[in-house]
Formats: structure tokens, C-alpha cells, sequence
């Protein structure tokens, strides 16, 4: 079987959680531990998951291991295995996306003042996690522009 590549958006929480996860199940006998579903997957076992990408905004991540990382503040998850292996991977600066809820809302807005009713498909291609249509993010940032300066 082939290696499952993991890239990580957000080195939180989550992330830590998964993480520590990975290397507990690689090291104990995962028919005894309680927690995984199925063991193997059509074929796929814990092993064959490899983290190979990680991105964060937050600068105390940015630049270090990620086995570091997933520890680092503000997480607060739960440390429930804290000898993580050296994947070499280095987190990586990710895109900051804060204002990406408001500007959702002000083209909600614009929508409205210019009489225009049902889903504005390229700004939720670009807003929104589940969209009713996906797009590149090169095209639903363009999109997202063109609505803004007016188009439809």
C-alpha cells in the first residue's frame, strides 16, 4: 500500500491530539487500546500515516519541528504522549484569513443593496469551508474581487 501524506493546516489543538494519537497507536497494540475504530482501514494501518507539511499563523510555531510545535503555547491539549518522532517537517507560515467571516457579511450586505438573492457562489467559494461550489483559491479570490467591484 501506498503512504498516506499529511499536511496540517493549523498546528493546534486538534493537531496535537492526532499526532500524539499516531505515535501511540504505532506503539502499542491497537487491538488492546481502546479508542481506534478499525486498526486497519481497506489496508491502511496507523504506520502508513506520514506527516509531510505543516502551516500556522501563530510565530511561537512558525520556523519549528513540528513534534515541537503541537506543544507549544497556547495549545492546551491534553499530553497524553510527549515523545513525538522527528518527521522533518518544519511548520510553515500559513495564510492569515482572520477577516475572511467579515468580509462574508459585507458581501451579504452588498448582496442585498443590489438586489441580488440566493447563494453568491464565487464569495462562499472563498468565505466559506463548505461552499455549494468549489474552486481553486487563486479563482475564488478572483471572484471574490469581481464581486466586489460589482460583478454579479
Amino acid at each position: 500500500m501506498r503512504e498516506l501524506r499529511l499536511a496540517i493546516a493549523g498546528v493546534g489543538n486538534c493537531a496535537s491530539a492526532l499526532l500524539q494519537g499516531l505515535e501511540y497507536y504505532r506503539l502499542h497494540d491497537v487491538d488492546e487500546s481502546a479508542g481506534l475504530l478499525h486498526p486497519d482501514l481497506g489496508g491502511y494501518g496507523v504506520e502508513d500515516v506520514h506527516p509531510v507539511a505543516a502551516f500556522d499563523v501563530d510565530p511561537r510555531k512558525v520556523g519549528s519541528a513540528l513534534e515541537e510545535a503541537v506543544f507549544a503555547a497556547p495549545n492546551c491539549a491534553t499530553v497524553f504522549h510527549d515523545k513525538l518522532p522527528a518527521w522533518g517537517v518544519e511548520v510553515q507560515m500559513g495564510p492569515c484569513l482572520d477577516g475572511v467571516a467579515i468580509d462574508a457579511i459585507r458581501c451579504a450586505k452588498l448582496a442585498l443593496d443590489r438586489g441580488i438573492g440566493g447563494p453568491l457562489l464565487g464569495v462562499s467559494a472563498f468565505t466559506m469551508k463548505h461552499p455549494p461550489r468549489q474552486l481553486r483559491d487563486s479563482e475564488a479570490r478572483e471572484e471574490l474581487e469581481a464581486f466586489i467591484l460589482g460583478a454579479p
